[in-house]
């Protein structure tokens, strides 16, 4: 990476007066609410919110998913929380990193027990072409402070989905029952293991693993874009979350997220 920006990264988060406490320092539980992100963000905003909280759902009545879409979990098998972090330091080219950090301790969760394992752009968690994790980000503006509400569902002892949903779940990759809260354990330490460089300015190593993991990279998939469907190959995902795609024909396009779709 190049020096200037290193140094230019570090000197943001030296000036940046917020301390934030490791991830799951204190995890609150609630039988049943309509969004963790909805509830984590309504807890920030009202001064309630506790530094690194991980606010944990054993149901969701209104889950909300990546583009408007639900996330549909039934009560007690998954994994389903949220937790709040500080993102003025980042600017508009920079915020994706948070997605990139936490889609890769995901990933990095996963591919443990688990082969085929891979992160889709944006940030779903893709276990042989099926569906096993997604992630919602949300930024909030409180106190003229900048926050970014991180969401995560990942399907654990689920076993019966929609198959138009094309999900899948750790029990059914596994063959048997986990253990949901040795999940949220092994989760809350990985997700503190990729973010703490990204929080202190450091990108590389995160950058360096998502491209790793990504679905498709250096492969010809099937994108949708408005009414037609062409196959395309993945060359770049930049720290804004533009991704530049190369047609069969030659041709490179950045988009950003909406703008096309990845099949799978």
């Amino acid at each position: 990476m190049d020096k200037i920006k290193q140094f230019s990264r570090r000197l943001c988060i030296a000036n940046n007066q917020f301390t934030i406490n490791m991830i799951g320092a204190k995890i609150t539980r609630y039988n049943s609410l309509e969004s963790t992100n909805n509830f984590a963000a309504k807890q920030l905003i009202d001064g309630l919110y506790d530094t690194g909280e991980v606010i944990v759902a054993h149901s969701q009545t209104n889950g909300r998913g990546q583009r408007g879409t639900v996330w549909q979990s039934m009560p007690g098998l998954n994994l389903t929380f949220s937790f709040v972090l500080p993102s003025d330091y980042l600017n508009i080219h920079t915020h994706f990193i948070l997605s990139k950090a936490v889609s890769v301790a995901i990933y990095e969760l996963l591919s443990i027990p688990l082969s085929d394992v891979h992160i889709k752009w944006p940030n779903d968690i893709l276990i042989s072409d099926h569906k096993i994790c997604g992630i919602l980000l949300e930024t909030k503006i409180v106190n003229s402070r900048r926050y970014t509400v991180i969401g995560i569902g990942l399907n654990v002892n689920q076993k019966d989905f929609n198959p138009e949903f094309k999900a899948t779940s750790m029990a059914l990759q596994l063959g048997r029952e986990i253990n949901i809260e040795s999940v949220l354990k092994d989760l809350i330490a990985s997700l503190n293991r990729n973010l703490d460089p990204v929080l202190a300015g450091y990108f590389d190593n995160v950058e360096y693993k998502y491209k790793e993991a990504l679905y498709g990279f250096g492969h010809w998939i099937q994108f949708t874009e408005e009414h037609r469907n062409f196959l395309g190959q993945i060359k770049e995902v930049d720290n804004e979350g533009v991704i530049l795609v190369k047609s069969k024909q030659g041709q490179t396009q950045n988009y950003r997220v909406k703008e096309v779709k990845i099949s799978y």
